[in-house]
């Protein structure tokens, strides 16, 4: 017996009969699915569901239907980028698509579009930003953030 990826694993043995000189089976087991210590350790990567964001008053977390709270490990699927959040700004209706690109995650950098507001979280990747006061879910805004696991 050996492992391979995980999984124990018998292997078939022949033996030729002296008799007849005809290959026979002495021991046949077929592969089990037994896993291996490692596979059972480690813990499934889990995703928000409903995948919500929100002002800076609600905790940042895993979302679930319970327990709903605003995804802290968000990825944009249009420019595979992390998303950023600062809690109690907004940013400046002035805010575009190529200061974004050029400035983002940074936050020192895109500190000169962002404006104090309490209660206020701001979010940003490369190509999109969005100001939240209130608990909203990501279906209904138009970007294309993901959770990215917890």
């Amino acid at each position: 017996m050996f492992t391979i990826s995980g999984r124990t694993v018998s292997i078939m043995h022949y033996k030729k009969n002296e008799k007849n000189s005809e290959p026979f089976q002495e021991k046949c087991n077929i592969v089990r699915n037994v896993p291996s210590n490692l596979s059972t350790s480690r813990p499934k990567p889990s995703k928000c569901f409903p995948l919500c964001i929100g002002g800076s008053s609600l905790a940042l977390g895993k979302s679930t239907s319970v327990n709903k709270r605003s995804c802290d490990t968000l990825r944009c699927t249009s420019c595979d980028f992390r998303v950023v959040s600062f809690n109690d700004f907004q940013w400046h209706k002035d805010t575009d698509y190529l200061f974004l690109r050029n400035n983002a995650p940074d936050f020192d950098r895109l500190k000169p579009k962002l404006k104090s507001k309490q209660g206020s979280r701001s979010y940003c990747c490369q190509c999109c930003h969005k100001t939240m006061d209130s608990l909203t879910e990501i279906r209904d805004l138009p970007v294309k953030w993901v959770c990215g696991n917890h």
